[in-house]
């Protein structure tokens, strides 16, 4: 079973700006901030991937990761790939 993710308020695609200032402001992980970004942009067509990556050097000081897939550069050419999210997205 799946959890059931409602369909964010029917505001413009570019309202995202106010989605990434509640993000910077609640202070999120990345995997939280990830998945809260892959739902906005699911629900306005853009359907991308949440990646879970370790970084390069391995474990040590530097933590997993969690990015939307396209959206954070640096974080793809810094960590190893382990995982994809597809986006959930009810019909």
């Amino acid at each position: 079973m799946r959890p059931t993710l409602n369909a964010p308020p029917p505001l413009p695609g570019d309202a995202g700006i106010g989605v990434m200032a509640v993000l910077t402001r609640c202070s999120p992980t990345c995997l939280e901030g990830a998945l809260v970004r892959q739902h906005w942009l699911a629900y306005h067509g853009d359907r991308r991937d949440v990646v879970i990556g370790l970084p390069q050097s391995g474990f040590g000081d530097t933590p997993a990761h969690a990015w939307v897939d396209g959206t954070d550069r640096p974080s793809a050419l810094q960590y190893i790939e382990l995982h994809r999210l597809p986006p959930q997205l009810d019909s």
